[in-house]
């Protein structure tokens, strides 16, 4: 705040000899004005933030629905890909159950299956979600 006020102070006093220093001193006020009205602004909450607090390596389990299926895409080394945006309902963790929708958006890989190793020599193929 001092700073702002004595940026303004300054681009005032320039504002009739040097104009081009003037002009650089506004606008550095007009930097700490903005950097006031970030810090005075609410903690605002990010929509579905809520779902961050889960983002701590433990095992969860998620119940969502699709909200934009993804096309199998090639993907590195000879697998293949998919991308699926997903809006969760629940989350379950080892202290209970948690209603949350948020957005998330899940990456399947798969690499391609070896026929030696398939069971009755059926090769399968990657499920699409839409």
């Amino acid at each position: 705040m001092i700073a702002a006020a004595a940026f303004i102070a300054a681009g005032a006093y320039f504002r009739r000899r040097r104009i081009a220093f003037g002009f650089a001193l506004a606008l550095g006020a007009l930097f700490f004005v903005g950097a006031l009205g970030i810090q005075l602004r609410k903690g605002e909450q990010v929509p579905g933030g809520e779902i961050l607090a889960f983002a701590n390596g433990d095992e969860t389990m998620v119940t969502a629905h699709v909200m934009h299926g993804g096309e199998i895409r090639a993907g590195s080394y000879g697998g293949s890909r998919q991308t699926i945006d997903v809006e969760t309902e629940e989350i379950q963790t080892d202290e209970g159950n948690r209603a949350i929708r948020a957005g998330l958006r899940l990456g399947i890989y798969t690499r391609n299956s070896d026929p030696e190793y398939e069971e009755d020599g059926k090769l399968t193929a990657m499920r699409v979600y839409r």
